[in-house]
């Protein structure tokens, strides 16, 4: 039985055009609620449906409240919705369409058992079953204190959970604690079970906690072919080659640890920075390919950070690095997730600062399979502490769906935003060819448009790769001087009488 929410959901259909060149908002929901939101995910039904996730807390308790699950048409029409006591996040089966996967943890405190629950729902919201796996038996949390952490659902369809035991703490520290890792199949079989003790620097013995600390973010699957998975950490200490080390430790499909990476400076006054949003993507589907990206912060200078995503070997030798500047120079750059849809197609959320460091945003963009930035831009919404909920899914039909929390003091928002991405898919008609040429590209000072007999232009448009129009050009006169234009990569649009509107690349040198 669905019991629906209580909070105000609201859906909205726009058309509005954002500030970069090829997007378009195609959908937005947004929902409110007086809890605080911690959580945003998004999964697609076979039938083009959404279905959003999102739990929330009491505030000022940080307790769980309750999962809301939403489902919404690709416009943002709110079709359905049901509120659950538990739940961290809503996945969609890896091999069944239109099931869904709920994990959460129950805590029997009277038999001392910690059980991994799995709740499974179809495209309706119904609840269909629930399964129960015991993961942490016969102790109690005052003898044996312990902290759950991530969750993942892998591609072969099993769960990987993973969470610390044993754990001793200075001040706020962790000095020592039990790392677990458990593989957990949908029946509820416990697969692996694996246990190892917390992997430290070289010199953490010789470091005062107060001084020094290891920090671990995320954990998720690194490679398809074979199998893996890693584990992100961040080591918290000064020096001057570099300052916050990254690195990663990567665990094979029986849970064993197989190799430890270590992210370290990229060269002259360049160094990855701990930002905590740290994570490793596969070209997923191309399994052999032979390289990897990873998406961090850097540091490029005094005070100067931005998002930046780099591709390395299998080898983890760097092979290209490219910053994704925040699209205004107030704040630093954070990753949030990155997406391959191909080997020339990647999408990368990451946060940016407009005004303060309490003030944020989400922005995505698009580069190539070389790390070239194709656009970039900001999604609408409030303005405010955004740093938690944020996630990024590729649909089918190809567009972009975008969600992000916004923290509030006295009602948190979810937005979600579809963003149909045009930047390949032009308003060209088919089968027609262009009514003109140009000449030269590359080109140095200007540049010569020349129109076939009869056609009809309408205007010509410039813009740079970050979707500004830096230049436009009323009734398609045929020169177009460059000579003030810094040098680099722009798109012309071309519309016509008739409406169609044509796009080319231009190389200004």
């Amino acid at each position: 039985m669905k019991t629906k929410i209580y909070t105000l959901i609201t859906g909205l259909l726009m058309a509005t055009c954002l500030t970069s060149y090829g997007q378009e908002i195609v959908g937005e929901f947004m929902l409110q609620c007086d809890k605080e939101f911690w959580n945003c995910d998004i999964e697609e039904c076979s039938d083009g449906s959404l279905i959003v996730g999102t739990y929330s807390t009491n505030m000022g308790s940080y307790t769980l409240d309750h999962y809301f699950i939403c489902k919404v048409t690709p416009e943002g029409e709110l079709l359905d919705s049901v509120t659950l006591p538990y739940g961290w996040q809503v996945l969609a089966h890896p091999t069944l369409p239109d099931v869904f996967v709920i994990p959460s943890y129950i805590w029997d405190e009277a038999d001392s058992i910690l059980s991994f629950r799995m709740t499974f729902m179809d495209a309706e919201l119904n609840i269909t079953e629930e399964i129960l796996a015991p993961v942490f038996v016969g102790v109690t949390y005052e003898e044996n204190p312990w902290a759950l952490e991530d969750v993942i659902l892998d591609p072969h369809g099993d769960f990987i959970i993973t969470f610390w035991t044993d754990i001793e703490m200075i001040d706020y520290w962790a000095t020592s604690a039990v790392f677990h890792l458990i593989r957990v199949g949908l029946d509820g079989s416990i697969i692996y079970h694996k246990e190892t003790d917390r992997i430290l620097p070289p010199n953490w013995s010789n470091m005062h906690p107060s001084d020094t600390a290891l920090m671990y973010e995320y954990f998720d699957v690194y490679d398809v072919s074979p199998l893996q998975y890693y584990k992100m950490g961040g080591y918290i200490g000064e020096d001057d080659e570099h300052p916050w080390p990254l690195f990663a430790y990567i665990f094979d499909s029986k849970l064993d640890l197989i190799d430890t990476l270590v992210y370290a400076n990229l060269g002259e006054v360049q160094y990855y920075d701990w930002a905590g949003m740290e994570h490793i993507t596969s070209f997923e589907d191309n399994p052999q390919n032979e390289t990897y990206l990873f998406a961090a912060q850097v540091c490029y200078g005094s005070n100067n950070y931005a998002s930046s995503i780099a591709k390395y070997d299998r080898d983890h030798n760097l092979l290209a690095i490219n910053r994704v500047e925040p699209t205004s120079n107030k704040g630093y750059g954070t990753p949030i997730i990155t997406k391959v849809v191909d080997e020339n197609t990647i999408y990368h959320a990451y946060q940016s600062y407009p005004t303060s460091f309490y003030n944020e945003v989400m922005s995505v963009a698009r580069l190539d399979g070389d790390l070239n930035v194709e656009w970039n831009i900001n999604l609408p919404g409030d303005q405010s502490n955004m740093g938690f909920g944020h996630c990024l899914r590729v649909l089918q039909n190809g567009d972009i769906a975008a969600g992000f929390i916004s923290l509030r003091n006295a009602a948190d928002r979810l937005y979600l935003y579809i963003i149909h991405d045009s930047y390949d898919n032009t308003q060209e008609t088919p089968g027609i060819e262009r009514p003109f040429t140009i000449y030269p590209n590359p080109v140095n000072d200007h540049l010569t448009l020349r129109f076939d007999d009869g056609a009809e232009p309408e205007s010509v448009e410039l813009y740079d790769l970050a979707g500004r129009l830096v230049g436009t050009k009323p009734n398609g006169l045929e020169s177009i001087d460059l000579s003030t234009m810094t040098s680099g990569v722009y798109m012309l649009r071309v519309t016509m009488k008739d409406g169609s509107r044509y796009h080319e690349k231009l190389l200004k040198e």
